[in-house]
Formats: C-alpha cells, structure tokens, sequence
C-alpha cells in the first residue's frame, strides 16, 4: 500500500519520511498517510484511521500527524531538526503503528482508554513503540532523540518530565541496543 505526504513542503523532511517507513517494512501492506496538521499538546502522533476498514486490521488504514514545531516559546521548526533526532522521531511514532496493527478493533478502543487513564499503560505503550522502532534498526536514532529531548533542547521542565515519566530512558534504550536489558523494566508487558 502507498505512503502518501500531505501538507509537508520541506524536502528533506518528506525524503527523511519515505527513507524511514522503506525500512518500516511491517507497515508495507497498510495505507499510511503522514501529514502536517495542528496539534495542541504534541509535537507528532500515530493513530489509526477510524472508518468502516478499522474493524478489519488487514484493511486498517494509519496517519501521523506532524506539527510544525517543537511547542516552545522560540518555535523550532520540526524540518530543521539534525537528521538523526527527526529519524528516531519517527521510528518512534511509527512504532505506534506496528503495535496498533496486530490489535483488533476492541483491541485498539481497549488501548486508546488504557493509554489515556492509566499512567503504567500509557508507559508501557510508548515503551513498545521504543521496542518496535529499535527492532526497526533505529536504537542509535532513538537514542539521539532521547538525548536531543532532554539534554539539548530548550523543551519547557513541564514537557521534560512529561517524557520522563512516560518514555524509556537515554540508559534504557543504550541496554536495548546492547542487548542487556534488565527484566524489571519489561514494562511493555503491561499492555
């Protein structure tokens, strides 16, 4: 199935897009719609397309929503991140989708509600998708992430510690890559 780019004008951004989902290859047999959209409280998601193909996961179609910029006071524009932060950004978000692609439509509702009231849930889906993007090649991305999130930039405390709280760690995705994870972080189980 096509990977279709709407409203994304940068190149670099919309090369870096098909390079990362090329090696996404899960998602090959499943339409997925990146786009630049308006969000609020995030700088990207992933989700699927709700209509009458989400009840059948075979036909399932996905989107991911980009914003413009980071959501800081001085406004960084998304394109003009280093290419290895944005990668691992996506490996991420498309993380998502290779979670949300091997759940059945009540599966996906039973998730949406997990991930919105429960803190463990909500960790443990942003865990998998970290799983899903390291099995994906992209461990030194994601990492470059991580660090760019909560070393580099200039993100507000509030959003820092929103990643804190939710997101694997700089050291934890470093023991993925290595292959030394330690059981007692295995908190994609709880999803």
């Amino acid at each position: 199935m096509p990977l279709h780019i709407t409203n994304i004008k940068d190149q670099r951004l919309r090369r870096l897009i098909e390079q990362v989902y090329e090696r996404f290859s899960p998602l090959h047999p499943y339409e997925l719609e990146v786009r630049q959209h308006r969000l609020r409280k995030t700088t990207m998601n992933a989700q699927p397309v709700v209509d009458a193909r989400f009840w059948q996961k075979a036909r399932r179609r996905y989107r991911i929503n980009i914003g413009e910029y980071l959501q800081l006071p001085g406004q960084i524009n998304l394109a003009g991140l280093p290419r290895e932060v944005m990668s691992g950004w996506l490996a991420h978000e498309m993380g998502h989708l290779c979670d949300y692609r091997e759940r059945s439509a009540w599966g996906m509702m039973k998730f949406g509600i997990g991930y919105w009231w429960l803190a463990n849930y909500r960790s443990g889906a942003e865990r998998q998708a970290d799983l899903y993007a390291i099995r994906q090649g992209f461990g030194d991305e994601l990492q470059a992430t991580k660090i760019y999130i909560l070393e580099q930039s200039p993100l507000p405390d509030a959003y820092k510690s929103r990643i804190r709280k939710y997101y694997m760690s700089v050291d934890e995705v470093a023991q993925l890559i290595d292959g030394k994870e330690h059981p007692s972080l295995r908190l994609d189980q709880l999803i």
